[in-house]
């Protein structure tokens, strides 16, 4: 099956499909910025997304790649070591993965905790008859700092089907052999995640910085990703906040 990768693709139609946005108090300062040294601060990352998707598959410990630009079908093992955007592309030159590395950098002038949501905030179907929606079939994958890929470093997030007897062993994700203790299910039908209260981010320092990856894609193995989601769309924010 060829597929666009509709869930996304509609990020190259409207502006700000896919954004990282900072809130704080008043003596509360956090910057954002694809670059390591802040050339480009802001306090609102809007994220380009454009082009044609195809679903994919990610396969653990298939091959080692040297770099971002020698890859196959898979994710390239270095990918959270480069800044800013870095979409994968498959061989027919479709967007296989949608990937970027971003930084959050305290500006205050005291050390602040810092609270961090994925959010799901937006959802369109265009076949409302129909059971199967894009997120069902969207697999995220977040890495924190720049470690190589492995299943130490990586954790996978997907919504959990609907019918338990479509999980498996391998943490419902059809075909693919992930370890169990790498995938996670999404925290609500509008949250990926959070790292909030106790797990929130403890005492960054002023000039701190802290560091994410973000690969999002379309799973090829999941019974949700078939043509009926092709028209589907998706909106997510990445929301840091400081206290």
């Amino acid at each position: 099956m060829s597929l666009l990768f509709a869930g996304f693709a509609v990020f190259a139609r409207e502006a700000e499909n896919f954004v990282v946005h900072v809130t704080e108090p008043d003596d509360v300062k956090l910057l954002l910025d694809y670059d390591e040294n802040f050339t480009n601060p802001t306090t609102h990352l809007v994220v380009p997304i454009r082009g044609r998707y195809d679903d994919a598959t990610y396969t653990p410990n298939q091959k080692s790649y040297s770099s971002i630009k020698d890859f196959d079908t898979n994710l390239p093992n270095d990918i959270a070591q480069y800044d800013g955007l870095h979409t994968i592309f498959n061989l027919t030159e479709r967007i296989s993965f949608f990937s970027f590395s971003f930084y959050v950098m305290n500006d205050s002038d005291r050390a602040v905790d810092i609270e961090a949501s994925l959010d799901i905030d937006e959802v369109t179907v265009a076949d409302k008859n129909s059971a199967h929606h894009v997120d069902g079939a969207t697999r995220v994958m977040i890495l924190e700092g720049k470690p190589l890929l492995s299943e130490e470093t990586y954790t996978i997030y997907k919504l959990p089907e609907p019918d338990p007897a479509l999980e498996n062993a391998a943490g419902g994700l059809g075909e693919v052999e992930y370890n169990t203790d790498n995938v996670k299910f999404f925290e609500s039908s509008d949250c990926v995640f959070t790292r909030q209260g106790d797990n929130c981010f403890k005492s960054i320092d002023i000039g701190e910085k802290l560091r994410y990856t973000v690969v999002v894609w379309l799973e090829g193995w999941d019974p949700d990703c078939i043509d009926e989601v092709r028209y589907d769309k998706m909106k997510m924010s990445f929301n840091f906040r400081g206290y």
